[in-house]
């Protein structure tokens, strides 16, 4: 069987039956696994799969978000 939705990174096979389809993300023309979308928090440096924008700055949503963040109002 020929395997075409690798990931673009890590080469792991993102294809459906795999296990990694469900959270694999498109990127550009091709696919990555979940474990390899990430991107470093400016606050600590961890590597996260998601950020938000806070004051201009790109904060984890789990290691460095204020855990009241989204219940605050936007003024």
């Amino acid at each position: 069987m020929l395997v075409t939705d690798l990931c673009v990174d890590c080469g792991r096979d993102t294809s459906m039956g795999s296990g990694l389809w469900v959270d694999r993300l498109g990127w550009d023309d091709d696919w990555k696994c979940r474990e390899c979308h990430v991107y470093p928090c400016d606050i600590c440096g961890d590597e996260v799969s998601e950020l938000e924008m806070v004051d201009g700055n790109a904060v984890g949503v789990d290691c460095c978000l204020p855990k009241d963040y989204y219940d605050q109002e936007v003024k």
